[in-house]
C-alpha cells in the first residue's frame, strides 16, 4: 500500500511544478523526489548542474526506517 501512495504522491507533486522547470538545460538548484523506479524513492540534489544522491528508500515495510530517517534528515550517504 505504501508503493502506491508514493507513486500517486510523486504524480501529484509533479503536477503542481511549472512545465518550464522540467525544459531547462542542466536544471536549476533542486532538490529531486525521484518516483521512476516502481516502488522506490530516490531523493537528489541538483547544485550548479550537479547532482548529488541525497536517500533512496524501498516504499514497502522494510524501507521504511530508511524513509523516517530521510524525512528526519538523518538518510545514510
Amino acid at each position: 500500500m505504501l508503493v502506491e501512495f508514493l507513486d500517486w504522491w510523486g504524480s501529484q507533486l509533479r503536477t503542481l511544478l511549472p512545465a518550464r522547470l522540467f525544459s531547462q538545460p542542466g536544471g536549476a538548484d533542486a532538490l529531486i523526489a525521484d518516483f521512476s523506479v516502481p516502488g522506490v524513492l530516490a531523493m537528489r540534489r541538483r547544485r550548479r548542474g550537479v547532482e548529488q544522491r541525497v536517500a533512496e528508500v524501498r516504499g514497502d515495510d522494510a524501507g521504511a526506517p530508511g524513509l523516517r530517517a530521510a524525512i528526519g534528515g538523518r538518510a545514510s550517504r
